[in-house]
């Protein structure tokens, strides 16, 4: 880790770049555990879109949708949608009305049940 000086911001009503605007946004977003988080990597392989569809869903302060996330990824969105649709039938990512969610309860996560014959 590289400690940089701070600098004074000379204009307050200026936005603020990096770490500091990060900073900003971990009231909202939600505390994931690191255990939790390596207990993903191990238990569930992904792909790197689906690993990048996590992150800016973790990273963000509110809820994000499909469509901003292949507009943030220059995405095709049917390529979006469909990675996660995965991601919420594997209980890692949950729907909302204003958005998706990351879960944070890992018991919660593993494959989709067998869709029972009719």
């Amino acid at each position: 880790m590289i400690n940089e000086p701070e600098s004074p911001n000379p204009d307050p009503g200026s936005p603020r770049r990096g770490l500091e605007d990060a900073m900003e946004f971990a009231p909202k977003a939600p505390i994931v555990s690191g255990e939790w988080l390596e207990a993903l990597a191990v238990r569930v392989k992904l792909h790197r879109t689906e690993w990048r569809v996590i992150a800016i869903v973790l990273s963000s302060p509110d809820p994000v949708t499909a469509s901003s996330l292949a507009k943030r990824f220059h995405l095709d969105y049917g390529l979006v949608k469909r990675v996660v649709r995965e991601l919420i039938r594997w209980n890692i990512l949950e729907r909302t009305r204003e958005g998706l969610r990351f879960q944070p309860d890992h018991t919660r996560w593993g494959p989709p049940r067998p869709r029972e014959a009719a």
